[in-house]
């Protein structure tokens, strides 16, 4: 990563010097913040032309220094004020009615800061022989209407120097920077460089690169660098300090520096939907040639600028892969262009088997993913669903994806009505209190088909029948059991729930649906919940394959608990689920295969996968991580061997601040607001605008 140069040294520290040095500087900073009055975010004020005027303590009033400046035609301000008969002095305060413990704090940018909330750290005071004030320097962070925190430096002929690491998009990170350390008149004998973060119970984004200073004496003159890192782990405005303690002949002699970095919100990750639409049909020569795919053949599909999804800006999309006829048992491959073919599957089939699994895949080179077929001839649909948007898009249609309790939403063998008939559907209104209810934009949910009595398809739409499209969602045969997750778009129902609808087309058949977790509107701002954004591998990575001991042992009779630990290769700290493909192999009985967080020590009543004794297939998987980058995964019965291939994580958007002390696994548990399902079922007789599709 390219590194700049802090120009200042950092010298003596001032509040000790006679007087400010010859070097000393006046600046006032304001760094901007998502909905902020004082200075928005993506934007910055910075000026070097200040006018100070210092007023001195009272019985009415503290000791006050008040910066008038100009920046590029604009004016701002700040007045920082002490308690009555009260000097200013080095320290940190809270911001609000001047005490002793509290020191006022007003800023002026683009409008007044009219909050009395935040903290300011005082790290120089210097008087001249008379005691008055010659030089200052704090750093503020302070709330103004906003989302978040505005933070700034406000110095008046100070030496105390400050790093500003600028706007970097929330996620990323910033060039480095170096901070160059002057000894001074006589050797300086440093001890441990640190990190710390000015907000109370948040994880800081600066991290120390490199340090020629810490435990080591610098001689007279000389210099020694501390290399900081940042990474905008807030949208909105992040503030720390570097401290460097010392020693010299006359006594102490710390140093410190701040530190600001500002994340702002890009769409990266985010998801959008589309109207599903069909991309690819090897039977009709939609998407590639009028035949079936051969062996060790493959298919490059063009995904963007083909059924809603944009030409550019995308760094995903979520395509519904359907198997049809296969000759003989094998997988399909799907991979970003211009990568290389990866070890992994993304659905895997027996022979003359026909059914669908939702695929997640990082789009390649020339906007086009690959489809490669191991073993066999097969005819291959796939529909798009939708696509996350890369960091340029200028889309958001969703925001982030939010982690739920796993649990069951419908279990037709357990309500009244029972079966779904052909042409009936059930709609599925869920609740998330008043609070979230509005901002839910999408369900992901595993929709599973049990005891069909004929070869059909559900269809999953928003709970308007008048909106049901043409294309299939789970692909089912008469006696089996199937399962395919999938990314559900909510309407609202008389009472304002979301809801959506499973419908089925042919013949009848129970339905089972549970919840993973759901997409928001990006306005869904409260503590208690983590945004987390997708981020895609750069192919599918293969971390279990229990038939040679990768990942896991094979899972063995009596529902044995096997724990998979993410490599950290690919799940750090800011890792909350892996995104999955996850394939049953040959299990000795008809079993099911339920994965779930190690944070949770009991099993969910849900089911990921439904694999008849024999069976080769595959489900998309959304699994939520523990502490320690892990996740549960059993079978009920019999023997059962599991391959997992990961498409790609949901980062914490743009990073979660983590409280002190806590861990990340209580953090995911926290996403486990009370829900409650409810479930109708009409049937297609009064909607005749509805058009039926074979699949």
């Amino acid at each position: 990563m390219p590194t700049a140069v802090v120009s200042a040294l950092l010298g003596l520290p001032a509040a000790q010097a006679a007087q400010s040095p010859s070097a000393a500087a006046s600046v006032l900073t304001v760094e901007g913040a998502p909905s902020s009055t004082l200075q928005p975010a993506g934007t910055a004020y910075v000026s070097t032309t200040v006018s100070p005027v210092v007023t001195a303590s009272s019985a009415s009033t503290g000791e006050q220094l008040q910066l008038t400046t100009t920046a590029t035609g604009a004016t701002a301000n700040a007045i920082v004020t002490a308690a009555p008969n009260t000097d200013l002095a080095v320290g940190s305060y809270a911001i609000g009615t001047p005490a002793a413990d509290t020191l006022g704090l007003t800023v002026t940018s683009t409008a007044p800061c009219a909050d009395t909330s935040g903290a300011i750290d005082v790290t120089q005071v210097t008087r001249d022989g008379s005691n008055v004030l010659i030089g200052f320097a704090a750093s503020y962070s302070m709330a103004c209407q906003g989302t978040t925190d505005n933070v700034g430096e406000i110095r008046f002929a100070s030496t105390v120097p400050y790093v500003r690491f600028g706007v970097v998009a929330g996620g990323t990170s910033a060039a480095n920077q170096t901070v160059t350390v002057a000894a001074g008149d006589t050797p300086v004998t440093f001890g441990a460089a640190a990190i710390s973060g000015a907000k109370p119970g948040v994880s800081t984004g600066f991290s120390i690169v490199s340090d020629t200073c810490s435990h080591l004496t610098v001689a007279a003159g000389a210099t020694c660098q501390v290399v900081v890192g940042a990474r905008a782990n807030l949208i909105g405005d992040d503030l720390g300090f570097l401290t460097l303690p010392g020693t010299n002949a006359a006594g102490t002699d710390d140093r410190q520096v701040s530190l600001t970095i500002q994340g702002t919100e890009t769409p990266n990750g985010s998801y959008a939907p589309v109207t599903p639409a069909r991309v690819l049909d090897t039977r009709s020569g939609n998407g590639a040639a009028k035949a079936p795919l051969g062996a060790n053949k493959e298919i490059a599909l063009q995904v963007t600028g083909r059924g809603g999804v944009p030409a550019t800006d995308v760094s995903a999309v979520v395509l519904n892969v359907t198997a049809i006829s296969p000759t003989a048992s094998g997988y399909l491959t799907a991979y970003p262009a211009g990568a290389t073919r990866p070890t992994a599957s993304s659905i895997n089939f027996n022979a003359h088997w026909i059914g669908a699994n939702l695929v997640t895949v990082r789009v390649g080179t020339g906007g086009k993913v690959m489809l490669y077929n191991h073993a066999g001839a097969i005819n291959v649909a796939a529909d798009v669903m939708g696509y996350y948007n890369g960091p340029s898009a200028t889309r958001t249609t969703y925001g982030s994806f939010q982690n739920t309790q796993v649990q069951r939403l419908l279990d037709s063998r357990s309500v009244p009505d029972g079966k779904l008939g052909a042409d009936e559907y059930y709609t599925i209104p869920v609740d998330y209190g008043t609070d979230i209810n509005p901002h839910i934009r999408a369900l992901a949910v595993n929709v599973t088909a049990v005891a069909p009595t004929a070869s059909g398809f559900f269809t999953t739409f928003n709970g308007d029948p008048s909106t049901i499209g043409t294309t299939s969602a789970v692909n089912f045969t008469p006696g089996r059991t199937v399962p395919n997750m999938q990314i559900v778009p909510v309407g609202h129902d008389e009472n304002g729930y979301p809801q959506i609808g499973v419908l089925n087309r042919y013949g009848s058949t129970h339905v089972v649906v549970d919840i993973v977790g759901f997409y928001d509107d990006n306005n869904l701002v409260t503590s208690t919940w983590v945004p987390t954004r997708f981020q895609a591998g750069t192919a599918p990575t293969r971390i279990v394959d229990s038939r040679n001991g990768q990942g896991m042992s094979t899972m063995s009779p009596g529902g044995e608990v096997k724990v998979v630990t993410v490599p950290a290769s690919i799940a750090g700290y800011y890792t909350f689920n892996v995104v999955t493909n996850t394939t049953a192999v040959a299990p000795t009985v008809n079993t099911v295969f339920t994965l779930w967080p190690n944070f949770s020590a009991t099993r969910p009543t849900v089911s990921n996968l439904n694999p008849y004794a024999g069976q080769l297939v595959s489900n998309m998987t959304l699994t939520a991580l523990g502490n320690n980058n892990d996740f549960n995964i059993q079978n009920t019965s019999g023997t059962a061997n599991a391959v997992i291939d990961v498409v790609g994580t949901m980062e914490a958007y743009p990073g979660i601040p983590a409280a002190t002390g806590s861990t990340r696994s209580t953090q995911v548990q926290r996403n486990a607001p009370t829900l409650q399902a409810r479930t109708e079922r009409p049937d297609l007789a009064s909607h005749p605008q509805v058009v039926l599709h074979q699949s």
